[in-house]
């Protein structure tokens, strides 16, 4: 599963990655128990470059590029939930959205994990730091 969208992450990630040590990416189902964390793979790691996709720190699978071809596929591991693989794409098609939802749910922001403390940011489901830092819109936000 993949194509052109999961590039979305990829790109996010790169951009948090210029002020960040590690720009994390959270994301849950309100359907489903369990939070996805989604990080970049250090130099070290089996996949370096890949970004590691967590349910509860149990690791599921990884997203690969595949710069050639301009796209991304996600890698799940043996027994990784199939609502994986829609959260991923959910919200690689419309982060905004995305956020806006994790916030709303869980007090918290989708980057950073911190908990919101004004109606702004709750709605967004990120602050002005973190949308500052992974390219997202926040002026525009009311």
């Amino acid at each position: 599963v993949g194509g052109k969208v999961l590039n979305e992450i990829f790109r996010m990630l790169s951009l948090g990655g210029e002020k960040l040590k590690l720009p994390t990416i959270r994301l849950v189902d309100p359907n489903e128990i369990g939070e996805i964390t989604l990080y970049k793979a250090g130099s070290r790691s089996k996949y370096p470059g890949s970004i590691q996709v967590k349910i509860d720190n149990i690791w599921v699978g990884r997203i690969e590029e595949l710069p050639l071809i301009d796209s991304a596929q996600f890698v799940k591991s043996f027994g990784c939930p199939s609502w994986v693989e829609k959260a991923l794409l959910h919200f690689a098609s419309d982060p905004v959205k995305v956020a806006a939802e994790y916030g709303k749910l869980t007090g918290r922001c989708c980057f950073c994990g911190r908990g919101l403390d004004d109606e702004r940011s709750t709605a967004a489901g990120y602050g002005p730091v973190c949308a500052k830092h992974y390219g997202l819109p926040w002026k525009e936000i009311k």
